[in-house]
């Protein structure tokens, strides 16, 4: 209520009721002039202008107005979100997966590319190869790409587009939006995977009818994110949702992060895989976790048993997550997804064991291309002004 008050009391700035509107078709759907006017509390003239803008820049359309007995209803309008592009680029420890969305981060197409090597100008020429690959492949024009949004397992400072710190990648202080931008010539934004999964939910997820929930990512790492009254928690640094660099077990083996013991070395995808010794260097993260789910579809006890304990033990690290940020609901996303019930039988007995504010709701991400699409947020964000 606050932020409506602001924004209908500043006359002269334009641009954020434009994006208020906007984000009120967006959250509501289909809406007239008179019922955006009633919603956004700004006057007829004012959301008639702004709406008149926005059809003749083809970001909203109109839809057929029904007729009833008492005559010719209002005409709803709702988003074209078909009209721009984006791209999502995922960065991993040993391929990108680029993604062509439209403006609602719906995939279109994308490819998966391997990175021979993790340094910097190295990552960029793949990305602008994958780029141009898809382009090419659906035949789309360049003019309709509003920009390139690159999620990255990392300390980010989105601001500025630099990656502080990738202890994965072995990068600092890595101006990589800026890299990449220069090879494109169109806009960049880069950010910290997980915080840029939890914004595409925010956008296009829960966050339509949730203003405050978390997000918990499980792959490579682990992450909790948390929007709150429809903003990212960042935390004072940039850095907030590290779950997976909490100390678990403080006699445990060495982290990325250089620190010994973190939940993430035993409880992650890759600390599964660690465990079970199907980390091989030499395979593709996607072929060692193919070969994890076959190992627990097989009914290997080790994997079966492995699995299990790394459910109950993120399960329980929720727990006391929420019990301290009282934050729900909650979605799961990441790798972990395909484990299925041999991951999420024992998170949710943990999490209902140990939850101290009741039930806790939980959604699974099962869409794919989950952490691209979050990639591509970041540009989408830009249009909405989230």
């Amino acid at each position: 209520m606050q932020r409506e008050q602001s924004i209908i009391g500043r006359s002269s700035d334009r641009a954020a009721k434009r994006k208020f509107i906007i984000n009120e078709i967006r959250r509501l759907g289909q809406l007239s002039r008179s019922a955006l006017a009633e919603s956004t509390g700004l006057s007829p003239a004012t959301v008639s202008s702004i709406v008149s803008e926005l059809l003749e820049e083809d970001l909203v359309v109109e839809d057929t107005a029904s007729v009833s007995a008492g005559g010719r209803r209002p005409t709803p309008m709702r988003i074209n979100y078909t009209t721009r592009l984006a791209i999502g680029i995922k960065l991993k420890s040993d391929s990108i997966e680029c993604l062509l969305t439209d403006m609602s981060t719906a995939p279109i197409d994308k490819l998966t590319k391997a990175l021979p090597s993790l340094d910097p100008e190295a990552v960029c020429q793949i990305c602008e190869e994958a780029i141009a690959q898809l382009m090419e492949t659906q035949a789309r024009d360049t003019k309709n790409l509003i920009g390139v949004g690159v999620s990255i397992p990392a300390f980010v400072d989105a601001e500025t587009g630099v990656c502080k710190t990738s202890h994965r990648f072995g990068w600092k202080d890595i101006h990589f939006a800026g890299m990449l931008q220069n090879k494109l010539g169109i806009p960049v934004k880069i950010e910290d995977d997980s915080h840029a999964f939890a914004l595409a939910h925010a956008l296009f997820g829960v966050g339509i009818n949730h203003a405050s929930f978390a997000t918990v990512a499980v792959g490579e790492g682990i992450s909790y994110e948390m929007i709150l009254d429809g903003k990212l928690h960042r935390g004072n640094t940039g850095a907030a949702g590290k779950l997976g660099h909490m100390c678990h077990d403080p006699h445990g083996a060495r982290c990325e992060c250089g620190r010994y013991g973190c939940l993430q070395v035993k409880n992650s995808i890759s600390g599964m895989l660690s465990t079970l010794d199907l980390n091989d260097p030499q395979w593709s993260f996607r072929t060692r976790l193919d070969r994890l789910l076959a190992c627990l579809a097989s009914g290997d006890e080790k994997a079966l048993s492995t699995v299990r304990d790394a459910g109950y033990t993120v399960g329980k690290y929720l727990a006391d997550m929420t019990a301290v940020t009282d934050v729900d609901p909650v979605v799961i996303g990441g790798e972990v997804v395909e484990l299925g019930e041999y991951f999420f039988d024992a998170f949710n007995k943990a999490l209902n064991k140990y939850s101290l504010h009741g039930p806790i709701r939980t959604y699974i991400d099962n869409e794919d291309n989950f952490w691209s699409r979050g990639a591509a947020a970041l540009v989408t964000q830009e249009v909405f002004g989230f």
